[in-house]
């Protein structure tokens, strides 16, 4: 009997060592379905990430080619300015040339009508003095006329 003692002792010891296997077979599929949630789970996020990282590379790049537009714009409108900086400049010396000339041209048309009032004043004496008739005068009035209207254009 002592066979069968034994031989029942080592069935319950294999029995004993079968059960704690099969808790640590049904620890392990736990473990590993845990491990299996939270590596589904990271995997979630990572393509989320990864996503997100894609979305912002593209606003990125969409930000970059806007800035790269804007400087462009912001070049042209600079040359712009430039270019309207230098015709002003250009119009502004040929208005002062202009107006040089025109106050050149009215000094000149009013020295020359103080000689032909001067001209006048002599010739309108001498005709006094030689009794003139009139005459002279009226062509004084309308020769003044002349000039004054041809000053004013």
């Amino acid at each position: 009997m002592e066979t069968s003692a034994i031989n029942d002792d080592k069935r319950a010891e294999s029995e004993a060592l079968l059960d704690e296997l099969k808790e640590q077979v049904r620890r392990a599929e736990v473990a590993s379905e845990q491990y299996q949630r939270e590596l589904m789970a990271l995997k979630s996020r990572f393509d989320e990430i990864t996503s997100e990282q894609i979305k912002s590379e593209d606003l990125i790049a969409t930000k970059n080619e806007r800035i790269e537009a804007l400087e462009s714009g912001s070049m042209d409108v600079e040359k712009r300015c430039q270019a309207l900086e230098m015709t002003q400049k250009v119009e502004e010396a040929t208005m002062n040339r202009d107006r040089e000339a025109s106050a050149t041209k009215e000094e000149e048309l009013m020295a020359t009508i103080q000689r032909l009032r001067e001209s006048l004043s002599a010739k309108e004496a001498r005709g006094n003095s030689e009794g003139g008739t009139g005459l002279l005068r009226t062509g004084r009035i309308y020769l003044l006329s002349q000039v004054a209207t041809t000053s004013r254009s």
